[in-house]
């Protein structure tokens, strides 16, 4: 069900799918709402942990981030 769990989008997702997911009742905090920009990916990840929040990013080394913090 859409909405479920709030989402924290960092700045290489477009806005056409922010668009669409808020459309569809998703709860979006937005990197460059966040922080300034050309801030780098690591205190994106850890704002998004700190609000509780869904990391989506197109940014494949986020999977890396993402794995040494749930170790």
């Amino acid at each position: 069900m859409a909405g479920r769990f709030p989402l924290y989008t960092d700045a290489d997702v477009r806005g056409p799918l922010i668009k669409a997911l808020k459309s569809a009742g998703w709860d979006i905090a937005r990197a460059i709402d966040e922080m300034v920009e050309g801030t780098s990916d690591p205190p994106h990840f850890e704002r998004a942990v700190k609000l509780g929040r869904v990391l989506v990013t197109n940014d494949a080394g986020q999977e890396a981030r993402a794995q040494q913090w749930y170790e």
